[in-house]
C-alpha cells in the first residue's frame, strides 16, 4: 500500500500548475477538460487566455478518449490518436 500511495505522489507532482503553462514557446497549445464547466474555466482563465499560442488562436481543446490515448501510448492508440490530432494542430496553425 505504501508503494502505491509514493507512486500516485510521484504522479500528481508531474501535474502542471496553471503558471507553468505559459513557459513553453510552442507554436500551438492543447488541452482537455473532463467537463464542459471545466473547460469554460480554463478558457476564461487569464493565465490561460496570456499563453502565446492561445491569443494567437493556435489552441486545440482535445476530448478525453484522445488525450487518453496520447498519455496512455499503446500499438493500438497511437493509430487511433495520430489519425485525430494531426488534423486538429494543423486546423490550430492554419
Amino acid at each position: 500500500m505504501k508503494s502505491l500511495l509514493t507512486n500516485d505522489v510521484k504522479y500528481r507532482a508531474k501535474e502542471r500548475s496553471p503558471r507553468k503553462i505559459l513557459r513553453p514557446p510552442a507554436r500551438s497549445s492543447t488541452a482537455t477538460c473532463n467537463t464542459p464547466q471545466a473547460r469554460t474555466a480554463l478558457e476564461s482563465n487569464p493565465l490561460f487566455q496570456a499563453v502565446p499560442a492561445v491569443r494567437r488562436g493556435a489552441y486545440a481543446e482535445l476530448d478525453l478518449p484522445l488525450a487518453l490515448a496520447i498519455g496512455f501510448p499503446s500499438a493500438l492508440s497511437i493509430r487511433y490518436a495520430l489519425g485525430r490530432i494531426v488534423p486538429k494542430i494543423r486546423t490550430a496553425l492554419d
